[in-house]
Formats: structure tokens, sequence, C-alpha cells
């Protein structure tokens, strides 16, 4: 029906290619009759094969947060174990046997991990064999609401993904919502355009142990560093990525396509 409503202006948000070709053709047809597209970030666009064509009417719209759900969460002591957070689901592009693999260089640092899939028993019976069961706890599906909790809890997130199909992170804007600097990979994605390696995190190449662990150690070692970039990250999200930016970029692109 949208296609034959030829009068009524049409604009698409496009979160990702289609992965079956069964529905491509019709894809097509609805990004030509659009009359914008809307992509949360600059390497989606570059990264798409769907949008090859279309660069000319797609506007890029990062996503956006309620960082006041965020605002008040308290720092950790000083003199707390340092801890590291990690919220997502347990799938083989998160990267998150790497992140174990680095923690065992660590020996001072725990890590939360958040989340339920398909790798959690390889992932728990590494764990054991890395010796690091004292150090990590896994806590499974968690309820929205409470993450607020699991994030007050920790000095700072790691989102170690090794593929592009880590497209975003929005958990990496709420742990800056959250005052928590974040450790990335160097994913050509979304994720580089959110973490601002020096100033509100830290960026690892993809899929490097040693770098990953000496990132680790040096959040781990330093609460002056993270509490600066812990604020560059609250501040960076208040600037970019709220979810008012997000509405109100919307409704200007509506207003110029009407």
């Amino acid at each position: 029906s949208l296609l034959r409503s030829r009068s009524t202006p049409l604009v698409v948000t496009q979160h990702q290619d289609l992965r079956s070709s069964r529905y491509r053709f019709l894809a097509r047809a609805v990004l030509r009759r659009a009359s914008a597209v809307v992509v949360p970030s600059r390497a989606h666009l570059a990264l798409s094969q769907e949008l090859e064509g279309f660069e000319n009417k797609t506007e890029v719209i990062p996503f956006g947060i309620d960082e006041s759900r965020w605002a008040e969460l308290p720092r950790r002591p000083l003199d707390a174990p340092p801890k590291a957070l990690f919220i997502g689901r347990l799938v083989k592009f998160k990267g998150l046997d790497v992140l174990l693999r680095a923690l065992e260089r660590v020996p001072d640092l725990r890590l939360d991990i958040v989340g339920v899939g398909p790798e959690g028993p390889r992932l728990k019976t590494l764990t054991q064999a890395l010796a690091l069961a004292d150090r990590v706890k896994f806590f499974g599906e968690y309820p929205d609401d409470d993450l607020p909790r699991r994030m007050a809890e920790a000095d700072f997130l790691v989102l170690p993904s090794v593929t592009v199909d880590e497209m975003f992170g929005l958990v990496v804007l709420e742990a800056m919502a959250a005052g928590r600097p974040v450790i990335t990979t160097a994913v050509p994605t979304g994720v580089r355009e959110v973490n601002q390696p020096g100033e509100t995190g830290l960026e690892v190449p993809v899929h490097d142990v040693r770098s990953l662990a000496e990132a680790l150690d040096t959040l781990a070692r330093d609460p002056f560093k993270r509490e600066k970039m812990g604020d560059a990250g609250r501040a960076r999200v208040e600037k970019f990525f709220t979810r008012q930016l997000m509405a109100e970029r919307h409704i200007a692109l509506y207003e110029r396509v009407i």
C-alpha cells in the first residue's frame, strides 16, 4: 500500500541490510519510493550494500537515549576492587572469549557479564579453564529496569566486538551517560562514532588480546583517568546522543520532506 500511495511522503529508517535475498527486490522498491532514508551513523551508510545508489537521500540521525535514567549513578569508592562490565548477547561477534583471555592478564580486575546467548556454556567453560571463576560473575538475563544497578557496581564498560555485526552499541551510550569510560574495538561501524579514544574511553584493535589487556589494566589502575573520561562521556551523550535530540532531528527531516 505504501508503494501505491504516491501522494504520501515516505521516510524509511534502515537498521541493517536484509540477510535474505528473498525480499531484496521489495526493499529496493521501498527505498526508491522513499523521500528520505535514515541511518544511525556514517559508517552504517558506508557498509550498507542495500543503500548503494540512495546516498543522496540518506540522512544520518544517531540513536539517542534517555540520559536522565543514568545521570545520578554514583561512582564506586576509590578503594573498591576495580570491576569491568559487559552487557549484551552472548554471541560470537561480541568477542567475549577475547575479553576473558585479556582479563587473565590483569589479575586485580573483576568482570561482571550480563546477558544470555548461545555462547554462554562455552564462555563459562573458558572461564573455568583460565582459572577466572573467582573474578568473573555471569548474571544471565537481567530486567532492563535493573541495568542501572549493574552499571553502578562497575567502574567501566567493555564492548570487545570482533565483527561489523556490532553496528552501533547503544550500551556504550548508556555507560557514557552513567559517567563510565568505555573500552571498544576498532570495528569500522558506528561504535567508532560514539566512543572517542583518549577522551571518553579507549579503543583497541580487533581480536588483540594483549592490547585489550593493556587497556583493561590502564583503567583498572587509574581512578582519576576513569573519572575524567567518564565526565567527558556524559558530556558527549548530552551534546549528541539524547532521545530529545534524536526526536528533534527526525521532526526537522519530516518538515523538510513535507
